[in-house]
């Protein structure tokens, strides 16, 4: 696998879930390291119109994914990279962090 055929592309979607939901321990570390954006802002993101991908990096169960997810407050809307599972109906939230510019550039195409 070359180190551009690393990682599958994104694809557009519309996520379904109950609540977006996080181990507490995880948050606080990766808040530790990084206290912006904290997880609790994934509540307000649009869901609706997202790009995913499978996280075939980490091949834990249940399946992990990455997307690149907009937050709706400003034109251009802030695109954040973020990666969960979805566990009993729930978005299982592993990390958030901003796009880099890459990942706006993928988030537009």
């Amino acid at each position: 696998m070359t180190p551009k055929d690393k990682h599958v592309a994104f694809r557009p979607h519309a996520e379904a879930f109950k609540n977006v939901v996080w181990e507490e321990p995880n948050r606080a570390k990766h808040e530790a390291k990084r206290p912006y954006p904290p997880f609790r802002i994934a509540k307000f993101l649009d869901w609706a119109r997202i790009k995913k991908r499978k996280d075939i990096e980490h091949r834990d169960q249940p399946d992990r994914f990455q997307a690149l997810v907009a937050w709706r407050i400003s034109e251009p809307p802030p695109i954040f990279f973020v990666v969960y599972s979805k566990i009993d109906g729930n978005l299982n939230l592993i990390s958030i962090r901003y796009a880099n510019d890459q990942e706006r550039e993928t988030f537009y195409r």
